[in-house]
């Protein structure tokens, strides 16, 4: 289950999601080298110099995990599955840091957002959400970012009334 295929530095890197691996793809003989276990079903990839950010979800408990390596794998290892963030020093192929996300199992990608301090994400907390344009600054405020609603156009103003 490849997913997430990133160009960086002459090399594709990619996640090898049902063996729970991340590694990159060898030209010479067109297969991939694993070059770490991620504790989770890896998604998501992003490459920021030298280390990558791998998104790790839980498995679902449903058929689909169950004919997954990885599910096996952790088990024998007794190794708790992970909601989060690895990231890995592609120098050294070692895990640098993670952050274990709870209250969601699932993650589907990662982004870097080159410039970004304080990003702000609204969530579900604003009910309109898929109809609002958020103006943000390059450099967020302390404050939230302020809402503009969308323009009407005069046939939906006319539906309105």
């Amino acid at each position: 289950m490849p997913h997430s295929p990133r160009w960086h530095d002459g090399k594709v890197w990619l996640l090898n999601s049902g063996e729970g691996e991340f590694g990159y793809v060898d030209p010479d003989v067109g297969t991939f080298v694993p070059v770490i276990d991620c504790p989770g079903f890896a998604r998501g990839l992003s490459i920021v110099g030298d280390f990558a950010v791998i998104g790790l979800s839980k498995l679902r408990e449903n058929t689909f995990a169950s004919g997954l390596n990885i599910k096996e794998k952790l088990e024998n290892l007794h190794v708790a599955q992970r909601c989060g963030l690895m990231i890995v020093d592609l120098r050294t192929s070692n895990m640098v840091h993670w952050l274990t996300i709870e209250g969601i199992t699932e993650l589907y990608d990662t982004a870097f957002l080159s410039g970004i301090e304080r990003p702000f994400t609204p969530g579900f907390s604003y009910p309109n959400l898929h109809r609002q344009i958020l103006n943000i600054p390059s450099v967020f405020p302390l404050e939230a970012p302020k809402i503009i609603e969308p323009a009407t156009t005069e046939k939906e103003e006319g539906q309105q009334s």
